[in-house]
């Protein structure tokens, strides 16, 4: 039972770390016990509850008051909401210690029990380590390990519902500094990426969003609008994974295959044909770049083609990574 349980959970260092920093926190947890341990993790999660609760009405004020921008705004509401709240509940929890440790002082009951906060917020630790690896541009070998581990991908996981949570709070702000990557039509040069997405989800609303923005362009033009086709959004979508999937941007995939060949195998019959690729945190950033971009207007532009397929996959902080297929 035991070798099964270790087969499933420790698959590289990245797993025997997690456990490193659990026994340390579970130390910790001994030393301090129980009723203490407890009340500091209380703590902790309250004040992340009421920065959650509250950031936006602080934001706004923070925004009239200092004119702090709203993509910054947020985020800094909510680090001194969380902040302000974490000291002062420190304060009332080092009081109420103080207070009762007469009472459980030594007990050996209290430390034993305290093992048990202690584990967890070595775990709490670990997941907030562990999803910063793989959000951020850090490593990209560091990200494949959290991926393959066994403790270290089952954490990630878990915290994904409180990544949706923060999104609004701090994808504003990142979403800033992000930058709108693309390369040219004609190019046959790759980029590596220093991260990589596992199931990157499709967007169909930007994808009809950027559908219309190119159409706009067009009809402004006197050009005739494009036509979504099926076919070539299911192509567009399944490039623009492969590049999050694999950590690449590029026309041609790893083995070679260029925009043209992907299209014939996925029977696609044209006589004319193009592709644009773009990796941005929004549909309109996306769009701007492309029209002031010479090869990607072209193509947007161009009279020669009358379909296009637009995929459109959501990498979370890492940006939207979109793909324009056109033909005639």
């Amino acid at each position: 039972m035991s070798t099964l349980l270790f087969d499933h959970f420790i698959h590289n260092w990245i797993d025997v770390a997690v456990l490193a920093i659990v026994f340390v926190a579970m130390l910790r947890g001994w030393e301090r016990g129980f009723l203490a341990f407890s009340l500091d993790l209380l703590g902790l999660v309250l004040s992340f509850l009421a920065a959650l609760r509250y950031y936006e009405p602080v934001a706004t004020w923070f925004t009239v008051q200092f004119g702090v921008g709203p993509p910054f705004s947020k985020p800094l509401a909510f680090l001194v909401i969380a902040s302000v709240i974490g000291l002062g509940l420190a304060m009332v929890v080092g009081a109420l210690v103080r207070l009762l440790s007469p009472l459980v002082r030594h007990n050996p009951v209290d430390r034993l029990l305290g093992i048990v906060p202690g584990g967890l917020n070595g775990l709490l630790i670990a997941a907030i380590l562990l999803t910063l690896a793989v959000t951020l541009p850090i490593s990209r070998t560091l990200e494949t390990s959290v991926q393959r581990s066994g403790l270290g991908s089952e954490l990630v996981a878990a915290v994904t519902a409180v990544e949706a949570r923060l999104r609004p709070v701090f994808g504003d702000a990142i979403a800033e500094l992000l930058t709108f990557q693309t390369v040219s039509p004609e190019a046959g040069a790759s980029l590596e990426l220093p991260f990589s997405v596992a199931n990157p989800a499709p967007d169909p609303g930007a994808e009809e969003q950027m559908l219309r923005l190119v159409n706009e362009e067009r009809v402004s033009r006197g050009v005739a609008p494009l036509v979504m086709d099926e076919q070539l959004r299911a192509l567009a979508r399944a490039h623009a994974r492969d590049m999050f999937e694999r950590g690449y941007f590029s026309h041609f995939t790893p083995d070679g295959l260029s925009p043209f060949d992907r299209m014939r195998a996925a029977g696609i019959n044209f006589l004319a044909a193009g592709e644009n690729l773009a990796l941005a945190p929004t549909v309109e950033v996306a769009h701007t770049g492309l029209m002031n971009s010479p090869g990607h207007r072209r193509n947007i532009l161009s009279p020669e083609f009358h379909r296009v397929g637009i995929g459109a996959l959501d990498g979370g902080l890492h940006g939207i990574m979109f793909a324009q297929e056109f033909t005639n």
